[in-house]
Formats: structure tokens, C-alpha cells, sequence
């Protein structure tokens, strides 16, 4: 059923019409001396408030929280996390330049931290400790420097030279970053990378900027990307060229690696490690033995390559971001791993037209697996929104979404889904240009009515109205009802949230109504679902069966039949299965003319398709029944 857009919501919004006036904040800028150190200038700096500038898809239990802006011209989010008990975000940007922000809070920085010259800033976030990593370069002068921060103060708590300073004695520098990732609690920090001739990744303790341990494949001079260290950061799993590896932390041994045959950027990794999933042409789905990773399954999408992937906490549950071969169309796909290859549900995108890809970018789990949260770079039509949320018990369509003014390169959401940020480009990535958005969002979850389904029958003593609401019970329910497409008024007045049905005696015979259900939520949010419409008869004049409800049947094991005689005899109503036996007679007797109901308990019946069939003066009716468990 729909919802009506005359609900009640209570937004949380940082508006502003333009720029606005600047804020001062304080903001440290990092330079290199001649000598390979580094010298720290901290000075008052103007931050940008926060305001909104695009277009918002608002359901009822989704609030933007704020919207940090920068127009072109100026540094692009490329990166963005969720910190320290879901209360800071860290932001990493093109100019070498990293922000910090209150993620409740109203899209100002708390503080910001540049590195003079330096091209791009990695971030990572300790999820359960204020500890927050980033890394910047220069691509020109292969300057490298790695930072641990605290959220009280953008002067780093200690700093690291990757370029002034060999990892190993004797080693070549480290003269190129890629990716970087941290533990849940931010005691390991892995940062990947390489020499110029040789791939490597280093490890960090939060208490020391010297690497405690060093991995290098000397036989691979790829890049290494989509690194992630296993919650307990104990394992570092990651993807360079068309080899994935698994690192044990400890030791810096490789203790797997896996040839793809082709080159990716697609890796989705489980917390514990245990479960990946990657691939290109196809989807590959591989589980950890305890000496090496298996193959499971692959899933395939004719005419769509893989994009992105990610893992839920449960080792089952994974999804895969797939793009056309045109990179025009996007679809995501919900899997199993104990179901195999078939997707549980799917989700395709409209298609857009132009000279403009649209890639996925990003995408993220909660725990659970509930929230899915994907970044795509959009069309040049713009047919679809950049940033898309999907519900995984409700996946008719997204959640929630932002139209972004660019493309999204990144999103990350908390572990129990509230919270979802995203850090994007102010134009479309293929497009000349910088600036961008950074978004805060907060999914309330004491909103908790998913859909509605109202069910109009008629009775001889009126309109019995039945619902089924999927979700936390409501506060109150109330029955509306409409002629001829005026407003509904209301009628039943104030219904109990436990209440399930009521019964309009007030109709008339002949008239054409439409009802709708009026829903109030713990929180006082507002919702109304329908229509349901109904054409309330006149005098009996021939038998009919009215369809079943509920049908199909899931949770409820009581099954309502209507039906309506026009003369008085002998009348059967009886339940069969396809094979065409009898599985029970509801009823046998005589009746008076007019309408009758009786109620079928199906709780002893399996799941299945069954035929109601209704005898009365010579005549007779089929109806199709459904049982769904």
C-alpha cells in the first residue's frame, strides 16, 4: 500500500539558502622541512556551516542530519568514516586535507588538518576507541606521511615519514600509498602501498609510529587495494592485480593467495575474515577452511559485470553491486551462502543514457545485514540517486536516498545501520572539476511500521475492514473512508495498535467506497495506507465466492470466506488440494438466502495452492487459496 504525502515528519536539517556567512574553527597545516621532518602550523581557519543544496528522498524513519558542502573548486571528500561509538565522522579529501566532524552535530568541522602539496588524504576510524589514521602523498615528489589523531586535537598524537624513513633497514622507500584500514577497536592499523618495485603492506600499532611488521611480495609490483583487517586485526585480507591475499598479522606470512585470472578492484570481506567475495564477469564466493579458502559458488549476471561487494557479520548473508556493460544500468543482488547462486531478491536501476558512466563506487552492511547502504556515480541523465539504502527484510525498493550534485566515492555505515555517511564529488567523476558533499544521515529505528495491507469484505451486517501490519505494533489505528474521490473522513474515531479488523455498519447499498487505515507510531509519526476500495451491493442476486483473506496466507493461520446465496437451500464449501482431494468441508447444510462467512483454520495445512469450492442451487464456484509458511 501507499503512502499518502500528507505525513507528519519531523526533520533535523542545517538549512541555508547560500554559502552563508563562514565559521572559525582552528586548523593545523603539516609542512616538510629540507631535513625529512615535519613542522605543524595551527591557526584559526574559516569552516563552511553545513546546508543543503540537493534534492532529498525522505521516508518516515530517515533523517539528514546535515550536509557539509564545498563547490568546485575546491577539495573533494574522497573518503569518509563513522568513529568512536557512531560520534565522529572522518573525512579525507584530494588536497591532502582531512576534516573531522560531530556526526550528530550540525556539518561543521570540529577541526581540520591539511598537508601542504599533498594530493589525496586516506582515513580510517577505530570504531570503538577515538583513534582516527590518515595518509597522504604527493604523487610528484612521492612525499608519504602517516598520522594517528585523537578526536580532541588535530596535532597528531605521532606522525611517520614514509618518505624520508626505510620500513625494513636497507629496503627501498615507501613511495606510494593506496589503501588503509584499522582494527575495531584501532590497536592495528594496515597500510598498503608500494616501493616502486615490490607491493607492500605495513602494520601499525596505535602507540608507536614505527611498523611492528612488515608484508612484501617482491614477485608482484601492482598496487594493492580494497584492504581489510578482521575486526580483531589479526588477519589483513586485500586484492592487487588479479591476486588476492591473506595476511596473518603476527607474522606477516601469507597464509593464502588466490589467482583470479583477471584483474579487479571487487572484494567484499567477512568481520572475521572467513567469508570473501569478489569478481569481475562473474561473482565468486569463497570461504575460509582453516588452511585455505574454498570456492563455494559463483553467480553469474548476463550482460552486468561485478562492481562491489560486501559481507554481513553472519558469514551468510553477502550482496553484490553489478553494472551494465554500457554502464548505464546498475542492479543490486541480496545473497545466501547456504542458498547458493539464486539472489534471495534484486533490485535493478532505471536506465540512463549519455556519454557518462555510472560505476559503483562503494557499498556497506550493517552487522546484521538489515541495512545495505551503496554509492554509485550516477548517469548523465541522472535517472537514479547516488546514494541508495535498502531495508533487507522490506526489499520492494530503496529505503532511503540522496541525489547527490556528483558522483559518491565512498559511504560507511554504523555496525547497528543508524547512522550512514557518504563523501562525494561536487560534478560527475568523469567531468574536469572538484568540491563535493559530505551527508550525515540517522535511521530511527523506534519507526518501525514496514507496510500495510488493508482488506475491504462485505458482510451482511456492512464492511468488515481487516489489516496485517508488518513491524513494531502502532500506539493507535483508525479507519478513514472516502466517496467518490472527496477526502476521507474518519470513523471509527481511536483504534487499540493491537486492533486487527472493524466493521462498517453506516455503508449504503449501491454506493462505491474507498478506505484507508490511519496508523500513529510510538514516536507520534503519522502514516495513512491504502485504498482499499469496494462496491457495497444491492439485494443478493446470484451466488458468488469472494476471495479469501488473508491470500496468500503467511503468519496467519485463520483464513476469512465470504460468500453470498440468492436463494435458500442446501449449501457445501469445501477445501482440496491440486491433486483434487478433499482436505476438509467448511460447510454442509441448509442456509437462507443472503450473505454468509465462515473462518478455515489452516494451521494443519502445508504450504500450497488449494481450491475453495462453494455448491449451492445447482451451481458452482472455485476459488484459489494460497498457504505461504
Amino acid at each position: 500500500m501507499k503512502r499518502l504525502a500528507t505525513i507528519l515528519l519531523v526533520l533535523t536539517l542545517v538549512l541555508v539558502g547560500q554559502l552563508g556567512a563562514a565559521q572559525t574553527g582552528e586548523s593545523t597545516v603539516i609542512y616538510s622541512d629540507d631535513d625529512g621532518g615535519v613542522r605543524y602550523d595551527t591557526q584559526a581557519d574559516d569552516f563552511m556551516p553545513g546546508f543543503l543544496d540537493a534534492p532529498l528522498h525522505q521516508p518516515l524513519d530517515c533523517d539528514i542530519l546535515w550536509n557539509y558542502h564545498l563547490p568546485n573548486g575546491n577539495p573533494m571528500p574522497h573518503q569518509v568514516d563513522i568513529g568512536f561509538n557512531n560520534t565522529y565522522v572522518w573525512q579525507g579529501g584530494s588536497y591532502g586535507d582531512a576534516h573531522l566532524f560531530d556526526l550528530t552535530g550540525d556539518g561543521t568541522p570540529l577541526w581540520a588538518f591539511e598537508v601542504n602539496g599533498h594530493t589525496r588524504f586516506r582515513t580510517a576510524a577505530a570504531e570503538t576507541a577515538s583513534i582516527f589514521y590518515g595518509a597522504s602523498y604527493n604523487i610528484s615528489t612521492q612525499e608519504f606521511l602517516v598520522h594517528k589523531f585523537n578526536h580532541s586535537s588535530n596535532v597528531p598524537d605521532w606522525s611517520w615519514d614514509g618518505g624520508a624513513s626505510d620500513y625494513v633497514p636497507g629496503a627501498h622507500d615507501f613511495t606510494l600509498m593506496t589503501a588503509i584500514d584499522c582494527s575495531t577497536d584501532g590497536s592495528v592499523m594496515a597500510l598498503a602501498g608500494s616501493d616502486g618495485d615490490s607491493l607492500v603492506v605495513l602494520f601499525f600499532h596505535d602507540d608507536s609510529s614505527t611498523p611492528f611488521m612488515v608484508f612484501e611480495d617482491e614477485t608482484n609490483s601492482s598496487q594493492p587495494h580494497d584492504i581489510n583487517l578482521s575486526d580483531d586485526g589479526s588477519k589483513c585480507i586485500f586484492i592487487a592485480s588479479s591476486t588476492i591475499y591473506r595476511v596473518d598479522v603476527a607474522t606477516g606470512v601469507a597464509e593464502a593467495t588466490i589467482d583470479l585470472g583477471y584483474t579487479t578492484y571487487c572484494l567484499g570481506v567477512s568481520p572475521d575474515a572467513s567469508v570473501i567475495v569478489t569478481g569481475w564477469m562473474n561473482g565468486r564466493v569463497l570461504s575460509w577452511t582453516g588452511s585455505a579458502y574454498e570456492n563455494e559458488f559463483y553467480c553469474y549476471k548476463s550482460g552486468f559485470y561485478a562492481g562491489k561487494t560486501a559481507v554481513a557479520a553472519d558469514n551468510d548473508e553477502f550482496v553484490i553491486f553489478w553494472y551494465s556493460s554500457d554502464y548505464q544500468t546498475t542492479e543490486l543482488q541480496r545473497f545466501s551462502l547456504a542458498a547458493g547462486s539464486t539472489p534471495v531478491w534484486s533490485w535493478e536501476s532505471n536506465t540512463g543514457n549519455g556519454n557518462l558512466k555510472n560505476c559503483p563506487s562503494w557499498i556497506e552492511l550493517s552487522d546484521d545485514g538489515e541495512w545495505i547502504v551503496v554509492g554509485s556515480w550516477g548517469t548523465e541523465n541522472n535517472v537514479d540517486d547516488e546514494v541508495l539504502v535498502f531495508k533487507d527484510s522490506s526489499p520492494a525498493g530503496t529505503w532511503f536516498s540522496i541525489d547527490t550534485p556528483g558522483s559518491v566515492f565512498t559511504v560507511d555505515i554504523s555496525d547497528d545501520g543508524q547512522y550512514i555517511v557518504s563523501g562525494s564529488k561536487a560534478i560527475h567523476a568523469e567531468q574536469f572539476g572538484n568540491g563535493g558533499d559530505v551527508y550525515a544521515v540517522y535511521i530511527d529505528p523506534s519507526s518501525a511500521i514496514e507496510s500495510v495491507d488493508l482488506f475491504a469484505n462485505v458482510r451482511d451486517e456492512g464492511v468488515l475492514l481487516s489489516w496485517s501490519i508488518l513491524g513494531d505494533e502502532p500506539l493507535s489505528v483508525s479507519v478513514l473512508r472516502s466517496v467518490n474521490e472527496n477526502q476521507p473522513i474518519a470513523l471509527s474515531g481511536e483504534l487499540s495498535g493491537s486492533a486487527t479488523s472493524w466493521l462498517d455498519v453506516s455503508g449504503s447499498a449501491g454506493a462505491e467506497y474507498a478506505y484507508w487505515l490511519e496508523v500513529t507510531e510510538l514516536d507520534g509519526t503519522i502514516s495513512r495506507f491504502g485504498p482499499s476500495e469496494i462496491i457495497v451491493p444491492g439485494a443478493v442476486s446470484e451466488l458468488n465466492l469472494n476471495d479469501p483473506y488473508p491470500n496468500p496466507a503467511s503468519s496467519a493461520l485463520t483464513i476469512s470466506i465470504s460468500y453470498e446465496l440468492a436463494v435458500e437451500g442446501a449449501v457445501s464449501l469445501s477445501v482440496y488440494d491440486l491433486s483434487g482431494r478433499l482436505v476438509e468441508t467448511l460447510v454442509s447444510g441448509e442456509q437462507t438466502a443472503g450473505r454468509h462467512s465462515v473462518n478455515w483454520n489452516s494451521s494443519t495445512s502445508a504450504t500450497g495452492v488449494y481450491l475453495l469450492r462453494l455448491e449451492a442451487a445447482g451451481e458452482a464456484i472455485t476459488r484459489r487459496a494460497v498457504i505461504s509458511r
